[in-house]
């Protein structure tokens, strides 16, 4: 669990980014990683 939530930092400390919701930086890029991960496990 992240000790912070909200910093840049908290996000590379942390190991889940789904914690660091408060980072408008990393939203962008976590949305479709997640999604391509998703539709990669929904065609296996």
């Amino acid at each position: 669990m992240c000790q912070q939530v909200g910093g840049t930092g908290t996000c590379f400390t942390c190991g889940d980014k789904h914690m660091c919701n408060d980072t408008p930086s990393h939203v962008p890029m976590s949305i479709p990683i997640l999604l391509a991960l998703i539709g990669f496990l929904l065609k296996n």
